[in-house]
């Protein structure tokens, strides 16, 4: 029992921090607005950069990434001294960031709703691996060049995290973990999907017809 607490309280405290809802924050602290009235009603970076500029969107991706980044990390400290076995210290590892994307997409804050799980999403897989994160964050920013669209920009990025994986010879169960997460984003941008196949999706730099990307 006294094994398995530290896990517990690594776990609950990862969905705690994953949580965090940074974006309404960081808008009501810079421009005094509900995040949650504005735009998408999304507590992510997207809607934060629209919101409120381009410096309160920059503040949020990198605390939402971080909540992603730190739980990973704090699972390696516990896995590496615990002398849990190497399937079991993985599984923490992987759990521990499980539970920050899911804490980010599902927040206890605000009702069970949350962010699309771009930004946190990044900080798990760059904990993990930061070449990997690296490069879908290249992958990010090269798509957000070419398409204009946030919203393709995240899906390509979250898509090329398991290819990324294979090819800096990641374990199989990171790579899986890459694909689950990348299925969870993408399958939250479905209003953007249905967005843009009707036309109505805003590009990086103009208003949104409707609501906004992220």
């Amino acid at each position: 029992m006294n094994e398995c607490a530290p896990v517990v309280v690594l776990m609950v405290g990862s969905y705690v921090v994953g949580s965090l809802p940074f974006g309404l924050w960081v808008a009501k602290a810079w421009s005094g607005v509900d995040i949650r009235k504005i735009g998408s009603g999304n507590i992510g970076t997207t809607n934060v950069l629209r919101a409120a500029g381009w410096r309160a969107a920059l503040v949020v991706f990198v605390l939402d990434a971080a909540k992603g980044a730190a739980p990973v990390f704090a699972g390696k400290g516990l896995a590496a001294g615990g002398g849990y076995p190497a399937g079991a210290a993985m599984a923490i590892v992987l759990g521990a960031g499980a539970m920050a994307l899911l804490g980010h997409t599902f927040s206890m804050f605000l009702g069970l709703r949350g962010g699309r799980g771009v930004a946190t999403g990044f900080g798990v897989m760059a904990g993990l691996s930061w070449q990997v994160g690296l490069s879908g964050l290249g992958v990010f920013v090269i798509a957000v060049g070419a398409a204009r669209f946030v919203s393709v920009a995240s899906m390509a990025g979250a898509a090329s995290m398991p290819v990324f994986m294979l090819a800096y010879r990641q374990p199989r169960a990171h790579t899986l973990f890459a694909v689950g997460a990348a299925l969870l984003v993408i399958a939250l941008h479905a209003p953007n999907v249905r967005r843009l196949l009707r036309g109505e999706e805003s590009r990086i730099g103009r208003r949104a017809k409707g609501r906004s990307d992220e």
